[in-house]
């Protein structure tokens, strides 16, 4: 139950709810995990599958076929919307390798997956460097693997065991390895 107005309840429209209600789309897949942001949601599923759905104004779903258009120069609120993809229903997200993903996390307007691996996937805004990338880099639209942060990068013996997203930040736990 929530605001529903930017398909981030995954329910197949944008409406609103007062009350629970089961994401059909899901109701087939044993979803482990469950993340929000600002107006997205991912799921990881027991096969390792991730599903993003809501606002992709910054790539944060990982679907590149969605983006924003940069043809408008002005619009109100409600256009806003409609010139920025949204997915209403869960989606699956291509991830370049196939990695088992063993955890999600959103933040405001950015996703980041970890492997079983200990390797990152990250994709949507990156504005304040919450995806760990250069700053020139203001947004990620499909998953990209992290090329620095790894554990062996970070300290030597340890591995990244979990992730987690604030608004604007991503924080890696590590741990050592065993």
């Amino acid at each position: 139950m929530s605001v529903g107005s930017r398909g981030q309840l995954g329910l197949g429209d944008l409406n609103d709810r007062t009350e629970l209600t089961l994401i059909e789309a899901l109701q087939t897949l044993t979803v482990t995990q469950i993340s929000t942001g600002h107006w997205h949601s991912a799921c990881l599923t027991d096969t390792g599958d991730v599903y993003t759905w809501g606002w992709n104004e910054h790539g944060q779903l990982g679907h590149k076929s969605l983006g924003v258009s940069n043809k408008l120069n002005s619009v109100t609120e409600q256009e806003r919307k409609s010139c920025v993809s949204v997915l209403s229903l869960p989606t699956p997200v291509d991830f370049p390798d196939e990695p088992a993903v063993s955890q999600v996390t959103c933040g405001g307007c950015h996703t980041v997956c970890l492997t079983e691996d200990g390797i990152l996937f990250c994709f949507g805004c990156n504005k304040f460097g919450q995806l760990g990338f250069d700053s020139s880099m203001e947004a990620v639209d499909t998953p990209v693997k992290h090329p620095i942060l790894t554990a062996q990068n970070i300290q030597p013996n340890m591995t990244i065991s979990s992730v987690y997203c604030g608004v604007w930040s991503t924080t890696l736990y590590l741990s050592s390895k065993t």
